[in-house]
């Protein structure tokens, strides 16, 4: 919820980061998805 007009958040788009990551000769792509809320006037 908003905490300025009350009104139930929507997902405006999101975040994503990738880290790649050595591990004993392999590698391994580690993914992080946050989603982005907002509020619509």
């Amino acid at each position: 919820m908003c905490e300025r007009c009350g009104k139930e958040k929507v997902k405006l788009g999101e975040k994503c980061s990738e880290t790649l990551e050595f591990v004993a000769a392999s590698f391994k792509v580690i993914r992080e998805e946050s989603p982005k809320l907002g509020c619509r006037p």
